[in-house]
């Protein structure tokens, strides 16, 4: 089965979550038990580093391959948009040629590729099965044609795989099979253990988009907490991002005796190690804006499978999950309520969250095998 996504590892300069990443390989490990061999086809770009970024091919598990796109990265805007058309000549050759009428795709839901895909579907006739994380209109400033293109794609799919109820219930509206999953359902292997320097270490892994606002906040909760803390940033974004969130850090820094730091965008096993040396991970969006309806913060089910303690915003979403009773809540959302739920915390037993996890990763792979042997269409 082919899979279109965006997958980077730590040897890698393509931008891409590092939660998203763990995500695509967890799904990828249910379908390969369900006796696929996955082809995961990565069009992840970078505006980051200038010249040619080569291609990639390379293995992730038995029967799980990824193959990312060369292209040439630069910051000026007429070669960032030759990326855009090159990834998407790109994926649709590689449908065309690839698939067969009536086999299944796996397309993580982005409207830049959506029209190669369903222009290949067309074509092919194969069967869609459309990972959708959130509803883009809710989230960003789309144009009229992106929010058009995004009801195509909703559309097209033969089936989804979803990380919410409520998301099934506004984009599937005719009962289309699906299967829920809300994160990585791997539980990680044992890299490293929490650190004993008598700091308890809490950490922010996610995107520096300020629209979303959990970075800036996590800064801000080091003002209300002591020296007995540490608040550490892995984050991933543009470079003005980063450069955004080093002056926030640098100027926070100055107010408290609390330890702020930005450590990067880690990924592969170099994330999961830092990870494990912290205590507590946070899980720290604004719940004002539309896409936490629906989308699960699946930096979440990261934290878990590293072994830490989770501290939330709350939201309906994470609060109706089958995670609510391994994640402790911030009564509301301010930098003072999240310090406050940190303090309060009792550090758990670091297997209760990885058990909990397992069983969630049975769950899903059977569910999903019934999405894949649901051949026709449901109208």
């Amino acid at each position: 089965m082919i899979y279109i996504s965006y997958y980077t590892d730590s040897q890698d300069v393509r931008i891409s979550s590092p939660a998203a990443n763990a995500k695509t390989l967890s799904i990828s490990r249910a379908l390969q038990k369900n006796g696929y061999r996955i082809k995961i086809y990565s069009t992840c770009t970078t505006a980051t580093k200038g010249g040619w970024i080569s291609k990639r091919n390379f293995d992730l598990d038995v029967g799980i391959a990824c193959r990312q796109i060369g292209f040439f990265s630069s910051k000026i805007g007429l070669a960032r948009r030759l990326q855009y058309y090159w990834a998407n000549v790109r994926t649709f050759f590689t449908l065309l040629c690839n698939v067969k009428k009536g086999e299944d795709v796996l397309f993580y839901h982005a409207i830049e590729r959506s029209y190669p895909v369903l222009l290949a579907k067309k074509i092919k006739k194969f069967r869609l099965i459309l990972e959708v994380e959130e509803i883009y209109a809710n989230a960003r400033k789309l144009t009229k044609k992106e929010i058009r293109e995004e009801q195509r794609e909703f559309q097209a799919a033969d089936a989804f795989i979803f990380p919410t109820e409520r998301l099934n219930e506004l984009v599937n509206k005719t009962g289309r099979p699906y299967a829920i999953i809300h994160g990585t359902y791997e539980v990680e292997p044992v890299l490293n253990s929490p650190a004993e320097d008598g700091i308890l270490h809490v950490v922010y892994a996610g995107t520096l988009d300020p629209v979303k606002g959990g970075a800036y906040i996590a800064t801000e909760i080091a003002t209300f907490l002591d020296e007995g803390y540490h608040i550490h940033i892995l984050g991933f974004g543009e470079a003005c991002l980063v450069e955004e969130i080093r002056k926030k850090i640098s100027w926070i820094q100055q107010e408290t005796k609390c330890q702020i730091s930005y450590d990067g965008c880690l990924l592969g096993d170099e994330y999961k190690h830092f990870l494990q040396a912290c205590h507590v991970g946070l899980s720290t969006q604004n719940p004002e804006q539309n896409f936490n309806d629906s989308s699960f913060p699946s930096k979440i089910l990261s934290y878990m499978a590293n072994g830490l303690d989770v501290v939330s915003v709350r939201i309906p979403v994470v609060e109706s999950s089958a995670v609510d009773g391994y994640v402790h809540y911030a009564n509301e959302y301010s930098p003072r309520a999240f310090a406050d739920a940190i303090r309060q915390i009792k550090l758990n037993d670091k297997n209760s969250g990885r058990e909990w996890i397992q069983r969630l990763n049975l769950e899903f792979t059977k569910d999903v095998t019934k999405v894949l042997q649901t051949k026709e269409r449901q109208n």
